[in-house]
């Protein structure tokens, strides 16, 4: 099931997107480029646990996550 398809399924991966938000916001201008790398690692960390309840919109968002 997909995330428009099951409540569950939304609830986790809206629960994961704002956790990765997070970690960017918590970053600032005194923040070195190994603390954004840090963070980008982390954040695929997260949707790389999470693919199995969508791959296809976990997929994309991970793709995008390496530009």
């Amino acid at each position: 099931m997909a995330y428009h398809d099951n409540k569950e399924h939304k609830k986790t991966i809206d629960c994961v997107l704002e956790q990765n938000a997070r970690l960017y916001q918590n970053l600032g201008a005194d923040s070195s480029k190994a603390d954004y790398r840090e963070a980008k690692v982390k954040e695929r960390q997260m949707l790389r646990r999470i693919i199995s309840i969508d791959k296809e919109k976990i997929s994309r968002l991970i793709n995008e996550s390496d530009a």
